[in-house]
Formats: C-alpha cells, sequence, structure tokens
C-alpha cells in the first residue's frame, strides 16, 4: 500500500485552514456582539438606567442568544469593568 505524502499533506493543510477560517469568523462574530453589547450599556449608561434587570437584559440579548461561550461572556465582563454591577446585583449565577 503506497500513501503519497503530498495527498497527505494537502489533506492536512485543508483541515487546519478550515479550522483558522471557523476561528476567523467566530472572532468577527463576537467582535459584532461586543460592539452591538457596548451599544446597549452605553445608551443604560446615558440614561442612568442601570438596574439589574436592563444589565441582564443586554448581556443576555446580547452574548448568551448570539452564541458567546462563557470564557468570551467573562472576557466582555471583565474587560468592560462590569464586574462590580454583577456583584451588586449577584447576576454572577447567570454567568456560570
Amino acid at each position: 500500500m503506497n500513501i503519497n505524502l503530498l495527498d497527505f499533506n494537502a489533506d492536512i493543510l485543508n483541515i487546519i485552514g478550515d479550522y483558522v477560517k471557523k476561528d476567523n469568523e467566530r472572532r468577527i462574530d463576537k467582535e459584532d456582539d461586543f460592539e452591538k453589547t457596548d451599544f446597549i450599556m452605553n445608551r443604560l449608561k446615558e440614561n442612568n438606567k442601570f438596574n439589574k434587570y436592563e444589565i441582564g437584559e443586554a448581556l443576555y440579548s446580547q452574548l448568551f442568544k448570539n452564541g458567546c461561550t462563557e470564557e468570551e461572556i467573562k472576557e466582555y465582563v471583565e474587560t468592560r469593568k462590569l464586574k462590580r454591577y454583577i456583584k451588586k446585583y449577584n447576576l454572577s449565577k447567570k454567568l456560570k
């Protein structure tokens, strides 16, 4: 049984290429989700309507529903310095 190494290498490159493509698509989707959530959070801050319901709804509607993973949601909360609001309103249960 002879195996053509060039065909094998091409198959491996195709697998790696597909993985990189999916990873890039997810990264772009995550950035879009973060931007949409930033817009909602900024509107809440401007209107001084930053309560438990609205924070939870913004996070849920934009991040959970759009398929962000738990790690991505934690990244959003930490990078946007929302951790204090999560603790204050006991929303950490939603992020687990």
